[in-house]
């Protein structure tokens, strides 16, 4: 299989098999030899109609527990981190009036928070209920400044063209920023441990939920040059890279 990022053929590591009782398969995950990333093929061939099944609300929240928690406890530690994701955009770019769009993040409270800001805030493929839902980005094209999410990265199965699509709805200039776990990290954090390093992909939890993205920073210099954009990426918590990516 080829990479998903580079191109370059992908031996297979693991097969897997997903414990969730709506969807009963076996994904297949890959390592690239060349720039590090490692994917799962569990939603490639996924209908329209499967995709929107997997990452139906509310019962998704039973297997994203993060997810849960912060929609039941006002646990809002991933509406925080994106919240201060948007602060330090405004910081790097000096733009301090942003549209900015909360991307894929289901019922995060970080609009609320951005939208209490006074920021003009929308989001897309969430459950937000806070009025300023998109339903279709083909009307938003060059209109962002911001496009962001928390923990979302991990979900996207065709990378280069979802961020593709991101780049679309951006002015030119714009920022598209998504924190997600780096593998160059957890592999620095945990020496030794490779249980630490393939959880993320594998354990009951992160397969469950759909993790099928696990990013290093060359994969996504690849990916930024790929797109044709300028590599903004930077480090965030202890194991977690922002990708960022600007508009030319």
């Amino acid at each position: 299989m080829e990479c998903k990022i580079c191109g370059t053929y992908c031996k297979k590591l693991f097969n897997v098999e997903l414990t969730r009782p709506d969807f009963k398969c076996s994904p297949n995950i890959y390592e690239c030899p060349s720039c590090g990333f490692v994917f799962s093929d569990l939603v490639d061939n996924f209908t329209d109609e499967e995709y929107k099944q997997f990452y139906k609300y509310p019962e998704y929240l039973e297997y994203d527990p993060i997810a849960k928690r912060e929609h039941e406890e006002n646990f809002l530690n991933r509406s925080v981190l994106l919240f201060n994701l948007a602060a330090d955009f405004m910081k790097k770019t000096l733009n301090k009036n942003p549209k900015i769009l909360v991307y894929g993040n289901g019922k995060s409270k970080a609009v609320k928070l951005l939208l209490n800001s006074g920021l003009e805030a929308y989001s897309y493929m969430s459950e937000t209920n806070y009025g300023t839902e998109i339903t279709d980005l083909s009307t938003k094209k060059d209109f962002f400044d911001l496009v962001v999410s928390t923990e979302v990265a991990e979900h996207f199965g065709n990378p280069v063209k979802e961020f593709g699509q991101i780049k679309d709805v951006l002015k030119v200039g714009g920022w598209t920023v998504h924190s997600t776990n780096c593998k160059d990290r957890v592999v620095k954090n945990h020496v030794g441990n490779i249980g630490k390093t393939l959880e993320y992909m594998i354990s009951d939890v992160m397969k469950n939920a759909g993790h099928v993205s696990f990013y290093t920073k060359a994969s996504v210099d690849i990916l930024a040059k790929k797109l044709n954009m300028i590599n903004r990426s930077y480090e965030v918590g202890d194991n977690k890279i922002a990708i960022g990516l600007e508009k030319r």
